[in-house]
């Protein structure tokens, strides 16, 4: 897989900055879902952050994508937070 991260400990440490950053930005629920697929990120890599994996990740989380919106808001709004995920992860590695 060129060009990819390979899961293990750099994800690992990342998703710990994000983490800790992100949990003054989202709260609660949201947070909750940010935490579920940053550990799948640590576990499986970089592709796990990719928008097709979202629908995956929310069906694993919450079984429905009706019980995700019923949990998170609508679905914009939770595509929003998935799709710059990736961006605030590895903007806040290049500053750290």
């Amino acid at each position: 897989m060129t060009g990819s991260v390979v899961p293990g400990r750099k994800n690992q440490k990342t998703s710990t900055r994000r983490r800790d950053g992100d949990s003054r930005r989202a709260a609660g629920k949201q947070q909750e879902f940010l935490d579920f697929v940053l550990d799948h990120y640590v576990k499986q890599g970089m592709g796990e952050l990719d928008r097709k994996k979202l629908p995956h990740l929310l069906e694993l989380k919450y079984h429905a994508v009706s019980d995700a919106v019923a949990n998170l808001g609508q679905v914009a709004a939770i595509r929003e937070m998935f799709i710059g995920l990736p961006n605030r992860l590895y903007a806040q590695q290049a500053v750290a």
